[in-house]
């Protein structure tokens, strides 16, 4: 029997595919959990500890704590997506998945009416200390790490003190595609890297369709995941 690799986190993690593929294949694990699609900091709290007692000290865990601006409410996941007017809600991500009006209209009321970024960003920031200090120290396996997926800055700020960055903190999986991208396609026009971004990153795992990003990515990141193997 192999050895179990659990990930944990977004849509980054979501897909047995490209680089969680090869992690598979170096850690010598068969996958045996994966992210959710759009999920929050609050699904990600819930979806550790249901799992916790399933997973064994030979296993391999690899967290991804994604961006503060995501809601976890009745089974599904939401993003706040939201500017300031209830006419520039961004309905377009929620285009093709399973919310109905109703849900949808009490997301608006809830982001025009009891939203408050600031202090949504202090609650999440608390999440991901309790997952950080508390729950990842008592994850059983001894092969174990965690890396943010979006940029951590929300979770930094000074007056939050709740977080502080390891000496060697993985770069997020965010910020290394981006520099891959604006690497590979050098230009001071932003809006064409954007474009290229957005083309780039709609695939499983957000993984770059470009033959040299395999070997970028793992460069990156072999170093942090070497606990793992």
């Amino acid at each position: 029997m192999k050895n179990k690799l659990w990930l944990f986190g977004d849509s980054f993690m979501s897909y047995n595919e490209n680089w969680v593929e090869e992690l598979a294949r170096r850690t010598n694990c068969e996958v045996a959990h994966l992210g959710e699609l759009g999920s929050s900091v609050q699904f990600l709290l819930i979806d550790l500890l249901n799992s916790m007692d399933r997973i064994k000290r030979n296993d391999r865990v690899l967290i991804g704590i994604t961006n503060p601006a995501r809601f976890y409410f009745n089974s599904k996941h939401y993003h706040s997506l939201w500017i300031e007017h209830k006419d520039k809600f961004n309905l377009r991500y929620y285009s093709g998945k399973k919310y109905s009006t109703e849900e949808l209209n009490c997301l608006v009321e809830y982001l025009m009416h009891f939203y408050h970024p600031d202090q949504d960003d202090i609650y999440k920031s608390a999440i991901v200390s309790h997952i950080i200090n508390i729950i990842f120290p008592r994850i059983s396996a001894n092969h174990k790490q965690y890396v943010f997926t979006i940029k951590p800055e929300p979770y930094i700020r000074e007056r939050l003190n709740f977080i502080e960055l390891r000496d060697n903190e993985p770069p997020s999986f965010m910020d290394t595609a981006l520099k891959f991208l604006e690497e590979t396609y050098p230009t001071d026009e932003r809006v064409v890297v954007r474009h290229v971004f957005d083309n780039h990153l709609n695939g499983n795992n957000h993984w770059i369709d470009h033959p040299d990003y395999f070997n970028y990515f793992w460069k990156v990141y072999d170093e942090h995941f070497a606990r793992l193997y």
